[in-house]
């Protein structure tokens, strides 16, 4: 999709624009700021077009699942040895400077 960020003026036929919930040819003319348009070029289109699909690669935008963390997780965990651990253990454990039953 190409961004307006200021009116843009548009030619024949060769753009569409989401009304709704699909895509419609725009007339010539122009889009208002802040709206996005799909540019075609016309030469690659038939004469008439029933339906068009977008093919979306993995991690197009970048955007991932964010992993959490859990207190537990995050926290300095040592045994009554000093040693530092992964998790609380049964018993008794250091957490942050606190001792801790677990």
């Amino acid at each position: 999709l190409a961004p307006t960020y200021i009116t843009t003026v548009v030619g024949d036929y060769t753009n569409f624009g989401l009304s709704g919930s699909s895509f419609v040819k725009i007339n010539p003319g122009t889009i208002k700021a802040n709206k996005a348009y799909l540019p075609v070029l016309t030469a690659n289109l038939p004469s008439s077009v029933k339906a068009f699909t977008f093919i979306f690669e993995d991690d197009a935008t970048g955007i991932r699942t964010v992993e959490t963390v859990s207190a537990e997780e995050a926290a300095q965990i040592f045994n009554l040895a000093g040693q530092r651990i992964n998790k609380m253990q049964k018993g008794i454990n250091i957490v942050n400077g606190k001792k801790v039953l677990k």
